[in-house]
């Protein structure tokens, strides 16, 4: 079905917030797909199941970031010059009714790289 998708990013080390999309997408039973607002030619696959995300990114340098409640997990990052590996942890994750939340770290060897809550805003869903 055809949805209206706004995604907002909270970076919780930087103090910021940015809006990623704002436009159509499409919801099928467990996926939500949407392009980002400032790179319409980015694609993005978000997997839905009950306790596991996970988010796809797809451009020239493709993203894959699985998160997990409350355990750690993986990212990675493909590109042309290879995978690039770094671990995740899961704080929050909530699948609601036209509303979707997670907030989860990203780290590089013991360094914390991210510290992020995403919230997506999802209307036109029919239940």
């Amino acid at each position: 079905m055809h949805v209206k998708v706004r995604l907002t990013q909270y970076d919780l080390i930087e103090h910021t917030e940015t809006v990623l999309a704002d436009g159509q997408g499409i919801l099928n039973d467990t996926t939500l797909f949407y392009s980002e607002k400032d790179n319409p030619g980015v694609r993005h696959e978000i997997v839905l199941e009950e306790k596991h995300l996970v988010i796809r990114r797809i451009a020239d340098i493709v993203s894959e970031t699985d998160l997990i409640i409350g355990e750690r997990s993986m990212a990675r990052v493909l590109s042309p010059y290879g995978v690039m590996v770094l671990e995740t942890y899961t704080e929050e994750y909530t699948l609601g009714e036209g509303k979707i939340t997670a907030e989860y770290h990203i780290f590089q060897g013991d360094a914390e790289v991210t510290h992020q809550k995403l919230i997506w805003e999802l209307k036109g869903v029919q239940t």
